[in-house]
């Protein structure tokens, strides 16, 4: 942080570099240590993340954001665990959405509400499979994902709608209705998914509307 205050491209890396080797440090005291628990070792390795973000915004550093956003992705993986229930999993990758939207809101990085998008949807499909309340629970995530990348890209558009940002705007709001879909279709009840799909068609109306 010292370093890029002259050389913004330098103190990026050294910015980088040092939050991944938080990561590697949690990951090897929890692996071969089992000196944090599996939420600890999350919890740490997702405030060395945001201190990423926040140098990331406070010296325009685009490169910057999208590796915290990628490490942020990664760290719940270096210390999965069967005790994270669905619930945890998912409100971690909502912390991790609306940080980056707030990085977006910042600078107008819309990339990265798409790499969000992308993480949320790879991160949903090994759960789309679970039954009962887990089921209800990842549909109703299901549902607050798709309002926040719904709102988000509303907002995009309106605010920072340019021939460069154009494209990922309309990525984003295909890949958002995708991503719904795929839900409904995997964990809704089938008499319900004829009425969600309706009741959301007429939102992303509105939305188109607006």
């Amino acid at each position: 942080t010292w370093r890029i205050r002259k050389y913004e491209h330098q103190g990026g890396i050294f910015t980088a570099i040092g939050s991944t080797t938080i990561l590697l440090t949690i990951t090897a005291a929890r692996q071969l240590y089992d000196f944090f628990t599996p939420s600890v070792a999350l919890f740490i390795m997702l405030m060395s993340i945001v201190y990423v973000a926040f140098v990331s915004v406070r010296y325009n550093q685009k490169s910057l954001a999208v590796t915290g956003l990628i490490l942020a992705s990664i760290a719940p993986l270096l210390v999965i665990s069967p005790d994270f229930s669905i619930t945890e999993m998912f409100s971690y990758l909502l912390v991790v959405v609306l940080g980056t939207l707030w990085v977006v809101n910042m600078r107008r990085w819309s990339i990265l509400t798409f790499i969000s998008l992308m993480v949320v949807f790879l991160y949903g499909l090994p759960y789309l499979g679970v039954r009962g309340t887990d089921q209800d629970i990842a549909l109703l995530f299901s549902f607050i994902f798709t309002t926040v990348f719904f709102i988000a890209n509303i907002a995009g558009v309106i605010f920072n709608e340019t021939d460069e940002t154009k494209p990922i705007h309309i990525t984003i709001g295909l890949g958002t209705g995708m991503y719904l879909i795929m839900w409904i279709l995997a964990a809704a009840s089938p008499e319900w998914q004829s009425l969600l799909c309706v009741s959301w068609m007429i939102v992303f109306a509105f939305g188109s509307y607006i």
